[in-house]
């Protein structure tokens, strides 16, 4: 198995929920990482992919690689589009069709006016991330067999000392005495990354969704305000210094869709798997900022 983006959040993850399970490489624009045994620094924006395959030789490719920041994405289209697109495309042309690909992609795909979207709707996406990400899905498309697309949203810890994403940020920033505003207006449906490591090892297991889209996401839409409340309150941190804040208040913030919720049902009807909502979603956290 290789999974690239493994010095992120979710593919830190990934890494370390499969090594007990395969024989996993890993790829990310790190020198070294302490949690994986065989990795290999590879810059995605090369056009040459070969030596990225002959050194893992995958049967499985799990591509959580990705430019997420909005901000950077629209201060940089072009890395945005190498990193989110473009590697979809290579890494498409050097692997055979035995090699099973499964693309990490985001509720960002979707339009504005979107509200717990489906996997057959309609994607447009207003930003330069959500657009970057919506072309990775169409060149994987275009291999025609043996993929898997993944649109979700994630929550969890880093493995890697110095980063920290959305719940990290919330729970360092109050402990250290910061107000912080978080949106009300703004609804998701997070899942934390060890649950979605969870639902991508049933995928393999069971050969499930084999050239589709797939959902995987809360079981229940939330406001990203509701969620830190609940994650501070499952912490036993104070939640005195959080107000509610909205994202029509931040004019020079990357352009991002108000309702970014995903419609999982698909894959809890297939799975026969239901989906953590944000009292397990919160639950899960608490134990992963434990470990």
């Amino acid at each position: 198995m290789l999974i690239t983006g493994a010095s992120g959040m979710l593919g830190g993850t990934l890494v370390k929920y499969f090594s007990s399970d395969y024989e996993v490489y890993a790829t990310s624009g790190q020198p070294d990482l302490p949690y994986a045994t065989k990795h290999l620094q590879f810059d995605l924006k090369t056009d040459n992919y070969a030596p990225l395959i002959d050194w893992s030789q995958p049967d499985v490719i799990i591509h959580s690689a990705a430019l997420t920041n909005g901000n950077q994405c629209d201060q940089n289209p072009e890395l945005a589009l190498q990193t989110n697109a473009l590697s979809l495309h290579k890494m498409g042309l050097s692997v055979d069709s035995k090699t099973r690909i499964l693309y990490i992609s985001t509720d960002a795909v979707f339009p504005g006016d979107s509200h717990k979207s489906r996997e057959q709707d309609y994607t447009s996406s207003e930003s330069v991330y959500g657009k970057s990400k919506e072309l990775g899905e169409f060149f994987l498309a275009l291999r025609s067999q043996n993929f898997t697309i993944i649109r979700t949203t994630i929550v969890g810890v880093n493995q890697l000392n110095g980063r920290q994403g959305f719940a990290e940020w919330i729970v360092n920033s109050v402990k250290n005495g910061e107000r912080i505003g978080l949106f009300e207006d703004v609804l998701f449906t997070p899942i934390s990354c060890t649950s979605l490591a969870k639902s991508v090892s049933t995928i393999l297991d069971e050969n499930l969704f084999v050239n589709e889209k797939i959902h995987v996401g809360a079981s229940e839409v939330y406001s990203k305000y509701d969620f830190g409340i609940a994650l501070l309150e499952e912490l036993g941190i104070s939640t005195e210094n959080v107000d509610r804040g909205k994202i029509s208040s931040f004019a020079d913030r990357a352009k991002r869709a108000k309702d970014q919720s995903l419609d999982s049902s698909y894959f809890e009807e297939i799975t026969d798997i239901k989906l953590p909502g944000l009292k397990e979603t919160v639950k899960q956290l608490k134990k992963d900022f434990n470990e």
